[in-house]
């Protein structure tokens, strides 16, 4: 998978990418594994560019922003000319912005309706908390998705839209287990860890090293689970727990929370307090 952010002020530094973040964590929460990313500008050439880019090493992409009825919106027109196709006014498009504008009290506008006209060939995507549609489109064996650009709304576009377009077509997925260690050097750690999973040569590690923790990421792609991965998922809870017996102690608990949050249920589960106090 691809992932393709659109907008000059992405490029200046003006704001962050935040939405290329989500929708990769997104997907490693789903097993699909991003094998590209990248940031392009609203020009109609440099985004037909990027998603070409994109398909040059993924199977689908899924482009955020440049979904909005201002001048400067211009991804529908980037991926049609990608496409070789013209954008013109879906009906169903229509209906969605028709409908929302609606909901919320709002007279529809020549401008609100130029967010319908989509590649031919696209598919509406709907979206609940904003106006402008994502839309899916096909292009030769390549599958592309896009997706608004403010967070709220990309957000609400991709779990309706995308999420389950990907499951559907999900053949092959990459597991994960991650677990927490703190007040040991990276190091330090991938030296207890490598020894371990030499017996797992299907597993790969990553390290991920912040002040005072490190992250280890364990991951095997595998055939999807209803496919018959379940074995492959299986050696992967195996390494896990022979790497966390390994590490012991610095083992502070699951990637999924933070440190703080970790040594709070440590001193929960021992009954055990602590008092801080600030002085002036």
């Amino acid at each position: 998978m691809g992932i393709v952010a659109i907008g000059d002020e992405l490029l200046s530094g003006f704001k962050v990418d935040t939405n290329s973040a989500w929708i990769g964590q997104r997907l490693a929460e789903i097993g699909v594994p991003v094998v590209h990313r990248a940031c392009a500008g609203d020009g109609v050439d440099q985004i037909a560019q990027a998603v070409g880019d994109a398909l040059q090493r993924a199977t689908a992409v899924i482009v955020t922003g440049g979904l909005g009825p201002t001048i400067d919106d211009r991804t529908r027109e980037g991926i049609a000319q990608f496409a070789k196709v013209r954008c013109a006014r879906d009906p169903r498009a229509e209906d969605l912005v028709r409908t929302r504008l609606a909901s919320v009290g709002r007279e529809v506008r020549e401008s609100h309706l130029l967010q319908a006209d989509l590649p031919q060939g696209a598919v509406a995507l709907a979206n609940a908390v904003g106006i402008a549609p994502g839309f899916k489109l096909s292009v030769k064996d390549a599958l592309i998705f896009s997706v608004p650009g403010p967070p709220r709304e990309m957000q609400a576009v991709v779990e309706a839209g995308v999420v389950p377009e990907l499951l559907r077509r999900r053949t092959s997925m990459t597991a994960t287990r991650s677990m927490r260690t703190a007040l040991v050097p990276e190091t330090a750690v991938a030296a207890v860890v490598e020894p371990m999973l030499q017996a797992h040569p299907e597993v790969a590690v990553a390290y991920l090293p912040s002040p005072a923790e490190v992250v280890v990421r364990l991951s095997v792609i595998t055939d999807d689970e209803r496919n018959g991965g379940t074995d492959a998922v299986a050696h992967l809870e195996e390494a896990a727990e022979e790497v966390r017996e390994a590490l012991g102690d610095v083992v502070v608990g699951d990637a999924a929370h933070s440190l703080e949050e970790a040594v709070v249920t440590l001193l929960a589960n021992a009954g055990r307090t602590v008092a801080v106090a600030e002085s002036l």
